[in-house]
């Protein structure tokens, strides 16, 4: 394989798995507009970011000229309607995680929009805590030599593609020399790894707690009253306002604001 092109190429696609998450998103995105169905609920911009990295393995001339000529990202800007700043994502065994340890992980490559807050649908409602995000990785290893490494590079400035206790090639370039909570990362792994997220490699966020001075609690759980087969407020993850979010007393009080 060549040189990585060096124009709008996002970490998301530097491996291998990584441009086969690619291709799956793309084609998803592709699929929708040939049908002229709906895709303002996807984080259109990043959906660009890939198709451009995509571009790029093949032609790097090719993706320079598609970044010059499209028109995606000043349109964007241009949205006469206000940011939806938090992601309520479907939850079940993850609402249970993040009363655990404050996280929640998903499969890596997970295409989320830019927000602030991360709220958990469960039991037909949304629950009452919304977590502000602190940080977020993707393609985090989540092994018990990366557990260990981690707890190692406590106090540290970890450059992890050095660790001999970890393949390089296994190592996202998005942590390789960065500064990060190792401690908090190694016990978001070892508390998830006792439930459903197992061996493999996760996208992961560190959220805030209840009694934070960013944190949101609701008045109450927001219930959805809607009944039926495929009738969940959301099966995957949906875009809402906070304020409309804070005063609402079932989802229905959200539709207006929501994608």
């Amino acid at each position: 394989m060549g040189r990585l092109p060096s124009v709008g190429v996002p970490v998301v696609i530097r491996r291998p798995q990584r441009r086969r998450g690619g291709v799956r998103s793309n084609s998803s995105v592709s699929q929708r507009v040939a049908h002229h169905e709906p895709i303002f609920q996807k984080n259109v911009a990043a959906e660009l970011d890939i198709v451009v990295a995509l571009v790029g393995w093949v032609d790097a001339d090719a993706a320079a000229w598609i970044e010059h000529t499209q028109r995606v990202r000043e349109l964007l800007t241009r949205r006469p309607i206000p940011r939806l700043d938090t992601v309520v994502v479907s939850a079940g065994d993850a609402w249970q995680l993040y009363l655990d340890v404050n996280a929640y992980v998903c499969q890596p490559g997970r295409s989320f929009q830019d927000v602030d807050y991360v709220a958990f649908y469960s039991d037909r409602q949304i629950q009452p805590e919304v977590a502000r995000i602190r940080w977020k990785l993707d393609g985090v290893p989540w092994t018990d030599a990366a557990v260990r490494h981690f707890r190692k590079s406590v106090g540290t400035e970890p450059s992890l593609h050095d660790a001999a206790t970890l393949d390089p090639a296994d190592i996202p370039e998005s942590l390789r020399s960065r500064h990060l909570d190792a401690d908090r990362l190694a016990d978001i792994i070892e508390a998830s790894r006792r439930s459903k997220w197992t061996e493999g490699r996760y996208q992961v966020f560190s959220l805030s707690k209840p009694g934070d001075a960013d944190h949101v609690t609701l008045r109450q759980a927001v219930p959805h009253q809607n009944r039926g087969r495929g009738s969940a407020f959301t099966q995957s993850q949906r875009y809402v306002l906070l304020e409309r979010l804070r005063r609402a007393r079932t989802t229905a009080d959200l539709d207006s604001s929501t994608s």
